[in-house]
């Protein structure tokens, strides 16, 4: 074998040695980032798993206690019945009395309608009782109507709603399925933590004026009930201490979806 071939052959050789080495020592990096990433995910894993532990314990709390408030209501629904049939059977009592005693027509008549007023009074308390124990959702026809007055308006709406509360977050997801699918619009939903707060009703802000009111109009038109308080929106975002959903640009109109709101007793 010539010179020239033996250098050749040495040259080659060294380049491949070169080339293992270089193999090796990325395989040696690449393994020890693996390992190195695998540690430091370790500490943000457990955090993660830990709070949604915690938000599944507090849904679990909030549930059983919407079960109770559901008993109480119907409980209040029976008595609210029975005050009914009462109320009507007083009725017919001084309707007998009005027949028998036509001289006392005027203090008869003024029973017959302290009476009337009563079992009116009780049909409309079992009517709001049996409405706070049915969960929130919209209808076709609610929907439709919402949908009228802000289709073709290109608008983003941002829908808020409170952890730990199943029936806030169904209701959140009808008023969705309406701006969203129905009408087009830029949907975007935040679930929110409170500390000390609990938002009743719907309250509806935006920072575009024109957009606002065809909302407004819509949930108008639907029959849905909301309320525009700047104090009360100050006082939920001041209240929140946690935020799970979208960020980003502002939406061009925000509604805060609290809890059923409570009967006076």
């Amino acid at each position: 074998m010539d010179a020239s071939a033996l250098a050749s052959a040495e040259s080659w050789l060294s380049v491949i040695g070169w080339a293992k080495l270089g193999a090796a020592l990325l395989v040696a990096i690449g393994v020890a980032i693996e390992f190195g990433a695998d540690w430091i995910a370790r500490p943000y894993e457990r955090t993660v798993s830990e709070a949604r532990e915690q938000q599944l314990g507090a849904l679990r709390t909030e549930t059983v206690r919407l079960s109770a408030d559901a008993d109480t209501a119907r409980a209040q629904i029976e008595t609210a019945q029975s005050e009914t049939a009462t109320a009507r059977a007083d009725i017919a009592k001084a309707d007998a009395r009005a027949a028998a005693l036509e001289n006392q027509g005027l203090s008869l008549q003024k029973q017959v309608a302290d009476a009337q007023k009563a079992a009116a009074d009780a049909g409309i308390r079992e009517q709001q009782l049996r409405a706070s124990v049915v969960w929130r959702f919209l209808t076709e026809s609610q929907c439709a109507a919402i949908v009228k007055e802000v289709r073709g308006i290109q608008g983003s709406i941002l829908l808020e709603y409170p952890a730990g509360d199943p029936e806030a977050l169904l209701f959140a997801i009808s008023l969705g399925s309406c701006f969203g699918k129905g009408a087009g619009w830029q949907l975007r939903t935040t679930l929110i933590t409170l500390r000390d707060v609990l938002p009743r009703d719907l309250i509806v802000s935006g920072r575009d004026a024109a957009k606002l009111n065809a909302v407004r109009r819509g949930l108008t038109a639907a029959g849905v009930e909301f309320r525009i308080d700047e104090k009360a929106e100050e006082t939920v975002e001041n209240a929140v201490v946690a935020r799970m959903g979208a960020f980003g640009t502002p939406s061009d109109v925000k509604v805060i979806i609290g809890s059923r709101p409570v009967l006076p007793p």
